[in-house]
């Protein structure tokens, strides 16, 4: 009668060997994530304390500190380190009705100003100009102004907002309309619905949204001029 051997097998090392990676790539992930979650929960912890800390100095002073190492003493230790190397910065400007303060952090809480009142995208621009449009025409049962700077206040806008170009584009409300056009020295691209590439340049008409039928145009309200306006690009003009 044959006694096995003792130890294991080729195959019983190997099925324990990928029992174990298979444990490691579980396990290791959870504890990356384990600890970024502890660096951002001691971040936001360090950055609160400053923030109170800074509005209690206003509070004494009737002013704010000019930097966080000007609290240092009297209202917090020392001068806190996010765990994970960020950056500390104000990143509102404080007033006499909004005295508090907030912090950011370049790793964990650093949110970035919309370029306009509507957002930074064709895509939300657009929809926000055109959302209004439709809503004031909902309630007034009339279209907005076609002149600035109504055109822009009766969708509670301020027209000082749009006078220059956002990503190089011109946004124009005006009674059923949103017009887009170019500015100098860029072109704006867009495919009709027959798959033609359309071309608009600095100072011709315009590529716009019209209201009453729902649709983006080319120059003019056309069912030749109809435009699937998700492929609109924008791009240097040629010299």
């Amino acid at each position: 009668m044959k006694h096995r051997d003792e130890g294991f097998t080729l195959v019983e090392l190997m099925t324990v060997v990928l029992i174990l990676g298979a444990l490691v790539m579980v396990a290791v992930p959870a504890v990356v994530n384990s600890r970024a979650k502890a660096a951002e929960t001691a971040c936001l912890a360090n950055r609160t304390v400053v923030s109170k800390a800074d509005f209690a100095y206003y509070l004494q002073n009737g002013g704010w500190s000019s930097s966080i190492k000007g609290l240092v003493g009297t209202w917090i230790k020392s001068t806190p380190a996010c765990p994970e190397g960020g950056v500390y910065t104000w990143i509102d400007t404080p007033t006499a009705e909004q005295p508090v303060r907030t912090l950011g952090c370049s790793v964990h809480y650093f949110p970035v100003k919309s370029l306009t009142p509507l957002g930074s995208t064709f895509s939300e621009i657009s929809r926000g100009m055109i959302e209004r449009m439709l809503a004031y025409y909902a309630k007034n049962g009339r279209w907005p102004s076609n002149r600035p700077p109504a055109s822009y206040t009766d969708l509670g806008l301020t027209a000082a907002d749009w006078a220059t170009a956002v990503e190089h584009l011109n946004y124009t409300p005006g009674g059923s309309k949103i017009s887009i056009t170019p500015e100098s020295g860029y072109v704006v691209t867009v495919v009709d619905i027959k798959g033609k590439t359309r071309t608009l340049k600095v100072s011709e008409q315009d590529i716009f949204y019209d209201g009453k039928t729902g649709k983006w145009y080319y120059k003019e309200v056309n069912k030749e001029n109809v435009v699937d306006i998700a492929t609109i690009q924008v791009q240097p003009a040629k010299k």
